[in-house]
């Protein structure tokens, strides 16, 4: 349905308004940030109740909010969602699909080939599946770090990289504790609520009605569609969003159930565009679904990124997330500066990790 003018208007100021405030975030400190602890105080959505006093923007980006993070707009406070917006350049690229923008680029093959590929490289046996860290011991005279898996197998080594978001710290022993700042992110730092349902069919019935297949709801569990169809390997496919708290309750339905609803609001959702484009098409029944909710993963309990409430970044140092603790360093895509929450953040991070390892261990290596 058409934007009111109004709205149009409103939009435009509060992504302006948004932006400014993203630009004047300190990536390494954001406590440092003008303002910040008055940001900090703030959740996402009173800052857009008292600022622009425009239910339709309240609405959008409770909407950005769901879809970028996983968490409703009164779950994070404004300065993480401007930090957040700041490491991904701006809202304007997080929102994108075009080159540059957050949601450019996709694997034909699926980002598990990054995975099978690096595996290729490394020596036979030096790569242990199925073998989680249970417990971390530092030695406190010469700082050797003895890792004890949940099948009771032990490692040691000179230094340990650890990328496990902050959230699941709480599943391994650390021997000394960690420090407080990081307990405090582990305790208190949330994961979004974020799942896709695919349905995949014969033909790309969408595209021959002149649709694209993207879809956005306010209504239902699914909050926005993308066409994930790959033309060359001739696979069709529409995939379902389904996030935040809206999804956490389509989560406690049966298969069966959610399913059933994700497919009815699908099918809602191109009869509507049918009666108002008047074209004549017919909707098909998929051929496949596919399900996956990252809370119910025991090792990830949610996506895409640990976000911080209320209150949170202003109590702890800019340099938690990341600072070594002796011999254990911290990587992972919520401690980088830039492009936090994407695979391009991991990447950064890992990088970051492994250098100061390096350094320490090979004093004036280059790079």
């Amino acid at each position: 349905m058409p934007i009111p003018e109004d709205d149009k208007a409103a939009t435009s100021k509060a992504f302006t308004k948004v932006q400014q405030l993203a630009k004047s975030i300190n990536l390494e400190d954001p406590a440092s940030s003008p303002g910040a602890k008055e940001l900090d105080q703030l959740t996402l959505q009173e800052y857009c109740i008292r600022t622009f006093e425009s239910e339709f923007v309240t609405s959008l980006f409770n909407r950005i909010s769901r879809s970028l993070l996983g968490l409703d707009s009164d779950e994070i406070s404004l300065l993480s969602f401007v930090y957040y917006c700041k490491s991904g350049t701006g809202i304007n690229a997080l929102l994108s699909s075009r080159k540059n923008g957050a949601q450019y680029i996709r694997l034909r093959e699926g980002t598990q080939t990054f995975s099978t590929n690096m595996a290729k490289e490394l020596s036979p046996g030096s790569l242990y599946l199925s073998t989680p860290a249970a417990e971390i011991k530092q030695c406190s005279t010469s700082g050797q770090c003895t890792v004890v898996s949940s099948t009771g197998r032990c490692f040691t080594a000179k230094k340990v990289i650890l990328s496990v978001p902050s959230p699941l710290y709480s599943t391994i022993r650390f021997d000394p504790p960690l420090p407080e700042s990081k307990q405090s992110l582990a305790q208190s730092n949330r994961l979004g609520y974020y799942s896709k349902i695919i349905f995949v069919f014969d033909t790309p019935w969408w595209r021959e009605a002149g649709f694209s297949g993207s879809t956005q709801a306010s209504d239902g569990p699914i909050e926005f569609t993308v066409d994930t169809s790959i033309s060359d390997d001739a696979q069709w496919s529409i995939s379902c969003f389904i996030v935040g708290q809206r999804g956490r309750k389509w989560s406690q339905l049966s298969e069966t159930e959610r399913r059933r609803s994700a497919w009815e609001q699908l099918c809602a959702s191109f009869q509507g565009a049918k009666a108002v484009s008047g074209k004549d098409f017919s909707i098909p029944e998929p051929i496949n679904v596919l399900e996956y909710e990252w809370i119910k993963q025991d090792y990830f309990r949610g996506a895409p990124c640990p976000v911080a409430p209320p209150g949170l970044l202003c109590s702890i140092d800019g340099s938690a997330s990341r600072a070594p603790f002796g011999s254990v360093h911290f990587v992972g895509t919520e401690t980088s500066l830039e492009w936090k929450g994407y695979m391009e953040g991991a990447v950064r991070s890992g990088d970051r990790g492994a250098r100061e390892v390096i350094t320490v261990l090979k004093p004036g290596a280059e790079f």
